[in-house]
C-alpha cells in the first residue's frame, strides 16, 4: 500500500513541476517578446493593455525604467490629473505626464497642457496613447537587461541543456535497468538447465 502512495505523490509531484515549468516558460516568451516589441520603440498590446518603458519620471509616481501599464481612454474621460502617455510630436519617443489643463484649440477640438518638472507640452487627442492604470517598478530596466545577446542565449540554451541531460540521464537509468534485467534473466535461464 506504501508503494502504491509513494507513485501517486510522485505523480502528483510530476504534474506540479511540469505545470510549473509550461508557466515559467510562457511567462518567459511573454517577457521576452514585449521586451523585444519596446526595444523596437513599439507598444505592446497585452490583455488590453499596452505596455511601455518610462523615459522619464513623473511626480513621484514612477521612475525611469518602470514598466508602465496604460489603457486606452476615449477622449470624454480624460480630465486634469490624469496621467496620460503620449507621442511627441516626432512620434519617436512615448512621453507619460500629468495632464494640467483642458483647453480647446483654435480648430475647436480639446488640448491637454501635461507638465512634468519644467516641461510643458500641449498634446492632441490624436497623439495620446492611453491613460496610465499603473507600473511594475523596475521592470522595464529588466527587460532591456533582457535583451542583452548573452541573456537571450542563456535563457534559450539553458532550458535546452538541460532538457539534454535529463533525458541523457533517463537514457542511462533505462539501460543499466536493461543490463540489470538481462543478467537476470541469464541467471535464470542457468538455473533452469
Amino acid at each position: 500500500m506504501q508503494n502504491f502512495e509513494d507513485k501517486q505523490e510522485l505523480k502528483i509531484a510530476k504534474i506540479i513541476c511540469t505545470i510549473i515549468i509550461a508557466l515559467c516558460v510562457l511567462f518567459l516568451i511573454i517577457i521576452l517578446i514585449i521586451a523585444i516589441n519596446l526595444s523596437h520603440k513599439k507598444i505592446t498590446n497585452f490583455l488590453g493593455y499596452k505596455l511601455t518603458i518610462a523615459v522619464d519620471s513623473s511626480q513621484n509616481t514612477f521612475n525611469i525604467g518602470d514598466l508602465l501599464i496604460i489603457k486606452e481612454a476615449e477622449e470624454k474621460e480624460l480630465r486634469g490629473g490624469d496621467i496620460i502617455s503620449f507621442w511627441n510630436e516626432n512620434k519617436n519617443e512615448l512621453i507619460t505626464h500629468k495632464v494640467e489643463d483642458v483647453i480647446i484649440g483654435e480648430d475647436g477640438r480639446k488640448q491637454y497642457i501635461t507638465t512634468n518638472d519644467d516641461k510643458s507640452n500641449i498634446v492632441s487627442y490624436s497623439q495620446i496613447e492611453g491613460k496610465y492604470v499603473g507600473r511594475i517598478k523596475n521592470l522595464g530596466n529588466i527587460m532591456k537587461g533582457i535583451l542583452n545577446p548573452f541573456v537571450i542565449i542563456a535563457i534559450v540554451l539553458i532550458p535546452i541543456v538541460i532538457y539534454i541531460l535529463v533525458c541523457r540521464h533517463k537514457i542511462k537509468r533505462e539501460d543499466i535497468k536493461n543490463k540489470r534485467r538481462e543478467k537476470l534473466l541469464k541467471k535464470i535461464a542457468e538455473k533452469d538447465k
